[in-house]
């Protein structure tokens, strides 16, 4: 299956983190997506005031079905999303596992990490950033793969200072 392209059936809803990879398994071009969405049954503490929580769904589209399916068993109750997930396009792909940079923000906090969906068992993850001290620089940030790992490229700018480029190479399994 070469698709040369494709129009997929939906409009990209707010708060959605989106990845693309071919399935081995099934020789199946698919479209993950992780949508943030705020959860009107749950509340959470936030610093010193209640704030609501976010629910993450997963949701697959396969090229070859040309069907949207949400993915009932993935574990995401082990991520706890402070707020709505906005996506950038700021993604790689590593072993069926999709990275996303992703923001969390609410009223109080926004918080960069890295987002990940193991794409076989569709387990999700929230990554944290390695510690940063940027005082006043300017922080660009890109996820990149480094001998088939996940890693981050970090670029400090600050006047009158040379550049500052930081790698910083994650080497667990991504299950």
């Amino acid at each position: 299956m070469e698709p040369e392209s494709a129009l997929l059936p939906y409009m990209v809803p707010p708060h959605c983190l989106v990845g693309f990879y071919f399935n081995k398994s099934c020789s199946d071009y698919q479209v993950l997506r992780v949508h943030s969405f705020e959860d009107t049954n749950k509340e959470m503490c936030l610093g010193d005031s209640l704030a609501k929580a976010c629910a993450v769904r997963v949701q697959k589209y396969s090229l070859r079905e040309g069907l949207w399916r949400e993915i009932k068993h993935c574990d995401n109750e082990c991520v706890s999303v402070n707020g709505c997930l906005f996506w950038t396009e700021n993604s790689v792909t590593v072993r069926e596992t999709l990275f996303w940079m992703a923001m969390e923000v609410n009223e109080k906090v926004s918080n960069e990490m890295i987002i990940s969906v193991n794409a076989c068992n569709y387990a999700l993850s929230k990554i944290g950033l390695p510690p940063l001290v940027a005082g006043d620089a300017e922080v660009h940030k890109k996820l990149a793969v480094y001998k088939d790992s996940v890693a981050v490229i970090i670029c400090l700018e600050m006047k009158n200072v040379a550049q500052c480029l930081d790698l910083w190479v994650f080497y667990d399994k991504y299950e």
